[in-house]
């Protein structure tokens, strides 16, 4: 479905022939969009950074020798 104000394409950004309410509400859409995108950019850094830790220690606790088992006496021949 298409609307006639593309965000993607900057020949819609002259809204200056909108009622002056349509373009604050415009403004107000597009600063939210960004803080959005600002904070959601920041969650994404925090959780890039823990999945980083998360990895390193479960590769060092991965690099402990496994314990080998010793052939069992109880074996039957």
């Amino acid at each position: 479905m298409s609307t006639p104000f593309d965000v993607d394409n900057t020949r819609d950004d002259d809204v200056s022939s909108l009622p002056v309410d349509a373009q604050a509400l415009y403004h107000q859409l597009t600063r939210d969009g960004a803080d959005s995108r600002d904070s959601i950019a920041r969650i994404d850094q925090r959780l890039q950074g823990r999945i980083a830790q998360l990895s390193a220690s479960h590769i060092v606790s991965n690099l402990e020798p496994e314990p080998l088992t010793t052939a069992s006496a109880h074996r039957r021949w």
